[in-house]
């Protein structure tokens, strides 16, 4: 029989995981990958609470965690582009957006500046190439998180 201290100390960590599961939905892999770093918050706090079966390696292994969950904080917030559009902004100014007729559920966006045609094309192949380079910072962050688990995880437990 569990004891009610054991009992309570469940429920609140069941809560935890309620409050969490209230707002993280099946529709986006950033919802896969937030629950991942909840459960690894999850984790890390307990080591860092209770400590480990291991003493010795329990900063290194918290430490190990908490980068991991940095990582996938990064990827969640997909900041990427933030500065690569100050640059694009600070060289051809700021973009207008122009929305399409929607046709058959597709609907079209257009970038514009006010610039000439010919300055046109060359702001949209570098806000393009920069995009690319931002989507490949988050899949190199994402990698490297999971690189870091798959190298770790078999010592984060006793």
């Amino acid at each position: 029989m569990k004891s009610k201290k054991r009992k309570l100390k469940e429920v609140k960590r069941i809560n935890k995981y309620v409050c969490f599961l209230e707002k993280n939905h099946e529709w986006d892999y950033v919802y896969i990958v937030d629950l991942l770093r909840f459960k690894l918050k999850m984790t890390r706090k307990l080591f860092e609470k209770e400590g480990h079966s291991v003493p010795e390696t329990k900063n290194e292994i918290v430490s190990q965690i908490r980068e991991v969950e940095q990582l996938l904080r990064k990827v969640i917030d997909d900041e990427y582009y933030k500065p690569f559009r100050k640059e694009i902004e600070a060289k051809y100014g700021k973009s207008k957006l122009k929305f399409g007729k929607i046709k058959n559920g597709v609907g079209k966006l257009t970038v514009k500046w006010d610039l000439p045609e010919e300055k046109q094309e060359e702001a949209i192949n570098e806000q393009l190439r920069l995009g690319e380079l931002a989507t490949q910072m988050r899949k190199d962050d994402l990698k490297k998180a999971f690189d870091l688990m798959s190298e770790n995880i078999w010592n984060w437990w006793d």
